[in-house]
């Protein structure tokens, strides 16, 4: 177990950039009231080349907001305070297949504060057979119902309801949609 402050996420089959953990620490150090920060990603397929990149919002309020539809935290990215996972709880093994999506949304409801890093400073894998199924719809749709929040009444709304009919048609249907919005190519 760490003795750090901090607790850093890192996939195994990502590349992580050198100044990544030190930017991260840096950041929380310098603006004590956020308690989780991620960057922006460069996405690279199966061999390691980059095709691609998605950028997340940095503000705080935005990012709470935008909780609401989707997840605007790439969790390979992240870097938390600990004391929120203390005060607040970590990893839910219900949410198995949207376990940090559902732990944003109860921090979001407890107050913590979120920032996103412009940089990218993670090299983010997306698999040939990157896949969303039903039970990843299904614990997404129950995180959301859980921590719905009346401040985002609309948003939250919406949300339920993209979900819900992604969830109710068969994944074959949704996930060219999904593969897009994940995988959103730009020019570097």
């Amino acid at each position: 177990v760490s003795q750090s402050r901090y607790a850093a996420r890192v996939d195994s089959d990502d590349i992580q950039e050198p100044p990544r953990l030190a930017r991260q620490f840096e950041f929380l150090e310098t603006n004590p009231g956020i308690g989780v920060v991620g960057t922006a990603v460069s996405l690279i397929g199966e061999n390691d080349s980059t095709f691609g990149q998605k950028k997340f919002p940095t503000l705080s309020s935005t990012i709470k907001a935008q909780l609401c539809v989707n997840n605007p935290i790439s969790h390979a990215t992240v870097m938390y305070r600990k004391s929120c996972a203390e005060m607040y709880g970590s990893y839910d093994e219900k949410f198995c297949a949207a376990e940090d999506y559902e732990m944003w949304l109860r921090w979001r409801n407890k107050g913590v504060e979120f920032a996103n890093l412009e940089e990218k400073l993670v090299l983010y894998r997306i698999p040939n057979n990157l896949r969303r199924n039903r039970l990843n719809w299904r614990c997404n749709l129950q995180a959301k119902l859980l921590h719905f929040d009346k401040k985002y009444f609309f948003k939250n709304l919406l949300g339920v309801f993209l979900v819900f009919i992604a969830w109710l048609f068969p994944p074959r249907f949704f996930e060219p949609i999904y593969l897009k919005w994940v995988a959103t190519k730009t020019k570097h």
